[in-house]
């Protein structure tokens, strides 16, 4: 028999991955419309974010979040 906590929580997994990959298609869409509509102004903006964005969770990480 298999465990129905098991399988929920697996569920719940794919479902929070699904919504990740989503979230990360609309990003990579966004900044390639910024990009066709701004120029490579866009991306760099785009690259600033990013970074403040890897150096918040780098902090969070070692705060221990």
């Amino acid at each position: 028999m298999s465990n129905p906590s098991k399988a929920a929580a697996v569920q719940s997994e794919d479902r929070i991955a699904a919504i990740l990959l989503m979230i990360v298609a609309l990003v990579i869409v966004a900044v390639g419309l910024a990009v066709y509509a701004f120029g490579l102004q866009a991306l760099t903006m785009a690259a600033l974010v990013g970074a403040a964005l890897v150096m918040l969770l780098l902090v969070a990480y070692a705060a221990g979040f």
